[in-house]
């Protein structure tokens, strides 16, 4: 198996775990009682809000996560950051949108004082942490290296070129 191969398997078995794990943890609260345990309905985004259909939310979910997978995915995998992370981001939103799909709302279930939150959700915010750790952690690697990225617009390609030095005469 190649090198590419192998990153790819590894990125669809992290969304397919952050899936199972959030679909199992959730099926599970129903059946435990504690005080951070608290199942609810969320039919919109963060707050429970949503001004759109649930159809809209699962049509806006799809396009969020092909863009994502598209652009940032990609450019993680050209700028040698792990496949991984961006996959636990993909998984979150994957499990939201089964949600979505299969009960018209996101089951949230961990009460965190202020927000009643999942583990899709735990995934998302895990994922976009180490995600931004990750590109600012390989620009100083670059730039180390006396190289930075250039992002080619037209293909929305990132790629890394050696700096240009300047002397100080």
């Amino acid at each position: 198996m190649s090198r590419s191969h192998g990153r790819a398997a590894g990125a669809l078995s992290t969304v397919f775990a952050v899936v199972f794990a959030d679909q199992f943890a959730k099926g599970a609260s129903t059946h435990f009682r504690a005080a951070a345990v608290v199942p609810v309905r969320n039919p919109g985004m963060i707050t429970g809000w949503s001004p759109v259909s649930v159809s809209a939310l699962i049509a806006v979910s799809v396009v969020v996560l092909v863009i994502f997978v598209g652009i940032v995915g990609r450019w993680a995998v050209q700028l040698d950051i792990s496949p991984l992370i961006p996959a636990l981001v993909c998984g979150g939103l994957v499990a939201h949108t089964i949600d979505r799909i299969r009960f018209g709302a996101v089951r949230d279930f961990i009460a965190t004082g202020w927000l009643i939150i999942d583990v899709g959700d735990l995934a998302v915010i895990a994922g976009l942490v180490a995600l931004a750790a990750a590109f600012v952690l390989r620009v100083v690697q670059l730039r180390r290296s006396a190289q930075t990225v250039q992002v080619q617009l037209p293909r929305l390609r990132a790629v890394i070129v050696a700096r240009e030095v300047r002397n100080a005469a």
